[in-house]
């Protein structure tokens, strides 16, 4: 059983829990309860953008809201946020060195505008994991590029590590990092394993 389906099995037992009083009650020690939050997305696209174009093929009706679980990685628990996406089974993050994320000099990311490649993003609102301070960290070599069906998506490395969340800790997790992602945050899908890559 690979990390990503351990992790997708330990959140799909949380999400789907309708009534967590009760389930804090029950004998049965064969769950694990996350506290997940409900953010406001903030979407800017530009008018010329090539995922318009695959939106208009569908009948649609965004809703303005993600679902998201505060995770941290690696041996310095760097901590990140990702979507709860329950139409894919990858587990992907946005690394340090994102050429998508902009910059200040005093480290911290900010919006702007760069025309000719589209909107940077302030990368530091939802976390970003530095692989090389993480002494956990074992780089696999293998890429994995990530195709939405709205045009977003991520270039991105495979590795593992430790993740956290809510204090149970998953060991040698299978990760990708991203250096290139057309938002500012990462994905955890539990989704079924049929729908990665």
């Amino acid at each position: 059983m690979t990390g990503t389906s351990i992790l997708a099995e330990l959140t799909a037992g949380y999400l789907f829990a309708h009534d967590f009083n009760q389930l804090s009650k029950r004998e049965n020690k064969g769950y694990v309860k996350f506290q997940g939050e409900k953010k406001t997305k903030q979407t800017v696209r530009k008018s010329n953008s090539p995922s318009k174009k695959v939106i208009d093929n569908f009948d649609m009706v965004h809703t303005g809201y993600l679902y998201t679980l505060n995770i941290t990685i690696g041996s310095n628990k760097e901590p990140v946020v990702v979507q709860v996406d329950t139409g894919s089974s990858d587990f992907w993050i946005i690394g340090s060195n994102n050429s998508w994320c902009s910059w200040t000099s005093e480290g911290q990311g900010e919006y702007t505008e760069d025309t000719s490649r589209g909107s940077l993003h302030d990368c530091s609102l939802y976390g970003t994991f530095n692989s090389s301070k993480s002494d956990t960290w074992v780089n696999t070599g293998e890429p994995l590029d990530i195709v939405y069906i709205d045009g977003t998506g991520a270039n991105c490395s495979l590795g593992t590590d430790n993740i956290e969340i809510d204090g149970v800790e998953i060991k040698d997790c299978y990760i990708a990092v991203s250096d290139e992602a057309s938002e500012n945050y990462g994905v955890l899908g539990i989704g079924p394993v049929n729908l990665e890559g």
